[in-house]
């Protein structure tokens, strides 16, 4: 009642600061359209076209209030989690998170971002929604062929003094009529990157290097190898993916019944390595498999001009695995040394059956030989999706509408250390080693047997999950007002099991695992979310609303289902026994209040103010939080408390210039404690200059030119405290300590560095009198190549110094152990190209460097 009445006061205060106008009828105005959504911000067409960067993630970081952090998507100070995706109406977000199929760029309409503002009918939970639609056909077959390329140098070579990353992007968009009212758009990607990581890395060389693992017979009996060690310049090895994607839309109109259907498919191969400057020596490498395919049916029935009727069905596959370059996916063979050799052609040097030769140490580093072998994964994810709509129009100002949403999951998940092939040698199967045993080579296992087939029942039985939603919304509109109301009930069948009695679990005593009948499903989950706007058009040029609603999170499926273990002492033994348990699924509150305003000379201002608070009690949060003594450096809490405000001005007097600025500031706290994901204050500015045909003479006609700023303050980090420097590594130094220690905190007042970005995109067209048109274009992230910093090291607060390298007592013993050139290895791999940060935080320190593109469209 508070937020409503200073509400209240801010919309009468503002009403009389501005002279009377008549009243403008509603059906008149643009603000009114069916679909739009208050405090929306959307991206069309045309911007995606001339964005510098590429990629939905990347594209909404040019709107106020977004932003990317270690690879996470944060809206207004939101968790990465908190975010939903949809296409066309259809729910792809996946059960743990993220958008679950990719979506090729040049086959956007729109992108609409939704920060705490969708109605209680879109099927989304979280606090914020990313909705995508997809192009639809046009009367007239059009095509359309591009390619871009950074391929202008070699790899760890310049062009331009930028670095190329081997990424080059084919497409082809087809779109036209089939017979008079029915349409088709095709859409077909490549895309292909030889450096995923885009680092800023620097070269090392050194020669005639010892081996000195004593652990080898070799080192022992004074025979060593001395190898030489290549690191590229400005190039991540190691890291690279190709994907092919295609993405369908079609329409059919059988008036008064219309038929939408949309397919998408991806295919992507991708390498990946977090430790690529210790793979060097090793040329196995292992690759991941993904395969995802959806389709998504939608009906649109007019029962008269009153009444409407709306049902979706869609179905959704994923699958992932885990391949090798020698062996493929015959993980039973990854860990066999004789297999492993053979398949080298003898580059792998056999010690055993079950172990190829030992790592190198080398001056106090380990070097992975070639034929080191890694775990084989695996997963597969499928659901139904269903929904139906019900809207009917009371009065020529009143609509009332009815619906419900329903997914049904089926999720499996096979993880395993090949090294468990040599508990075969005693057991003589993989069936018959004790679960006991191979747990102790598995990951967190279920869908899969334990020889990694399908399963269905038991304990190995696949997740089955299932989401339940139904609806009520009411519209009224009257003149130059319009509020809608809705209310939403969400039911969460999580399928996440619990132990009856947590104190006294009952334990087989041959697999040292609680019995089945121990275990009971934990019960569904429920939520109710209320939803409010109110939108008033003051004058023709100035608009202001509210919102208000409750919006649920999505639970922490995947730590359900992650048999996180706690220890219990039966007779004297130790057990670990998995249990998990959410008794209250966590709900936000959302305000906003905002007005859009154009003076005719002057141009457009946009304001809007933000608040979102955390509802009911924490217990999830405070779960999550608890699973690691560091989960605060991965970012995995989610602010309890937001406020922000936002203002935009974009100037419309010049006809072919179109500069918009825009701010934000942000406070985002969990507890009484910054999160370490806040951006306090961002700036962002697009100045956009284009001639069309009959501008600029030959020469500079069909020119365009968006040049794109993003500054931004630091985010605040976990300082750590009391380090044990007895947990100093040679490999890692300080930060190996770091991560054991139990004194960390959030540092509110000091926080990383400003950093900044300036992008750019060009292009000139060529038009032909047979409607065909050719577009070269030039795109550069970065511009200027600056090194922002993106995170610091949590006990020094310096991207540069790790408080190890900069401190002879902690370093002197290792030299004494491995030789003087140990601090020549250590500053060329970890400080100079933060390899430690990156391996132990999984984060990087520095923002991606500069990237040119060139490219060109052709279409018809």
């Amino acid at each position: 009642m508070r937020i409503l009445a200073i509400v209240a006061l801010l919309f009468i205060a503002f009403r009389n600061f501005l002279p009377a106008q008549n009243p403008i009828q509603a059906d008149s105005l643009p603000y009114f359209a069916a679909d739009s959504i208050p405090g929306s911000m959307h991206i069309t067409e045309d911007q995606i076209k001339h964005s510098p960067a590429r990629g939905l993630p990347n594209y909404l970081q040019y709107l106020p209030g977004v932003y990317i952090q270690d690879g996470l998507l944060h809206i207004r100070g939101n968790g990465s989690n908190e975010n939903s995706y949809s296409i066309n109406g259809f729910d792809l977000t996946g059960p743990f998170y993220g958008l679950g199929i990719h979506i090729i760029p040049e086959a956007i309409n729109e992108i609409s971002v939704m920060p705490g503002n969708f109605s209680a009918s879109q099927n989304a939970f979280g606090t914020a929604l990313i909705a995508t639609s997809l192009k639809t056909g046009g009367s007239n077959f059009n095509a359309q062929v591009e390619a871009q390329t950074d391929k202008f140098a070699a790899e760890g070579s310049k062009f331009l003094n930028t670095y190329s990353y081997r990424e080059h992007i084919l497409t082809g968009v087809f779109d036209g009529a089939i017979f008079k009212r029915h349409r088709f758009f095709v859409a077909v990607e490549n895309h292909e990157i030889g450096d995923t990581q885009k680092r800023f890395s620097s070269e090392f060389r050194f020669d005639n290097l010892v081996d000195q693992n004593f652990y080898n017979p070799a080192v022992r009996e004074g025979h060593p190898d001395t190898v030489d060690i290549r690191y590229p310049d400005g190039f991540t090895p190691h890291n690279r993916s190709n994907r092919w994607a295609v993405n369908t839309s079609f329409a059919f109109d059988f008036n008064p019944l219309t038929v939408e259907i949309i397919g998408l498919y991806d295919h992507y191969k991708f390498y990946t390595s977090n430790i690529p400057m210790f793979m060097v020596l090793n040329d196995r490498e292992f690759y991941t498999v993904q395969q995802t395919a959806f389709i998504g049916s939608k009906l649109h029935y007019r029962l008269g001009p009153k009444n409407q009727l709306n049902l979706k069905l869609a179905y959704y596959a994923k699958t992932s695995e885990k391949f090798d370059d020698y062996l493929g996916n015959n993980w039973q063979k990854w860990a066999d040394s004789a297999a492993v050799v053979r398949a080298s052609n003898g580059k792998a040097q056999f010690r055993d059956h079950w172990n190829v030769q030992y790592d190198y140490v080398l001056n106090g580093f380990h070097f992975k030989r070639t034929g080191s072998y890694e775990d084989y994964e695996k997963y597969k994810h499928t659901w139904f999706e269903a929904g139906l709509n019900f809207t009917r129009q009371l009065t020529r100002s009143q609509q009332l509408g009815i619906g419900f949403d329903w997914r049904k999951f089926s999720l499996r998940q096979y993880a395993v250390n090949p090294f468990v092939m040599r508990e075969t040698e005693f057991y003589g199967t993989l069936e018959n080693i004790p679960l006991r045993v191979f747990d102790r080579y598995s990951g967190v296992n279920y869908g899969y047997d334990v020889t990694g087939k399908e399963t269905q029942n038991g304990w190995y039985g696949p997740k089955k999950p299932s989401f339940q939603n139904v609806y009520l919304t009411y519209q009224f509109t009257h003149k130059n007002l319009r509020f809608n109301v809705g209310m939403r009930y969400n039911r969460i069948d999580t399928k996440i099991s619990v132990l009856k009695d947590p104190a006294n679990p009952d334990i087989d005593r041959e697999t040292g695992r609680v019995t089945e009948n121990s275990w009971k499903e934990l019960a569904p989950l429920s939520s109710w979310n209320p939803r409010f706007s109110f939108e008033y058009v003051l004058n023709p040029g100035t608009y202001f609303y509210v919102h208000y609603g409750l919006y649920t999170l999505l639970p922490s499926l995947q730590a359900g289902y992650g048999n996180l273990y706690q220890t219990f002492v039966v007779n004297g033994n130790y057990y670990s026994v998995p249990i998990f348990s959410i008794t209250k699924l966590t709900q936000f509150s959302s305000f906003q209040s905002g007005f859009w305003k154009r003076f005719p000379k002057f141009g457009i201002v946009r304001g809007e103010i933000y608040l979102r608070n955390q509802q009911n009690n924490r217990h999830e949060t405070k779960y999550i939080s608890s699973l690691s003594r560091q989960a605060a450096l991965f970012n995995l809490s989610p602010a309890t408390d937001i406020m922000g405000f936002e203002l935009s001005y974009a100037y419309t007097g010049i006809k072919r210039f179109r500069p918009q600025i825009q701010y934000n500031y942000l406070d985002a706290k969990i507890d009484k404690s910054h999160v370490p994901y806040q951006i306090r204050h961002r700036f962002l500015a697009n100045l956009e200059y284009r001639l069309s045909g009959k501008e600029g003479g030959p020469i500079f006609k069909n020119f365009g030119i968006n040049l794109s700023v993003r500054l931004a303050s630091g985010h605040p980090y976990i300082a750590v405290s009391n380090i044990e420097a007895n947990r100093t590594n040679p490999a890692y130094g300080l930060l190996n300590a770091v991560m054991y220690s139990h004194r960390y905190a959030f540092m509110n007042e000091t926080t990383t560095p400003w950093t900044s970005y300036v992008d750019l995109f060009m292009d000139k067209s060529f038009v032909f009198k047979t409607n065909s048109k050719i577009t070269f274009y030039v795109r550069i992230t970065n511009l200027l190549n600056k090194k922002n910093v993106i995170n610091v090291y949590p006990n020094t607060g310096s991207a540069e110094d790790d408080g190890f390298i900069s401190n002879p007592e902690q370093y002197e013993a290792f030299v004494k152990v491995y030789g003087p050139e140990y601090l020549d290895l250590y500053k060329a791999i970890n400080v100079q190209n933060g390899q430690a940060y990156w391996s132990l935080l999984g984060k990087q320190l520095y923002g991606h460097p500069r990237q040119i593109f060139v490219g060109i469209n052709f279409s018809y």
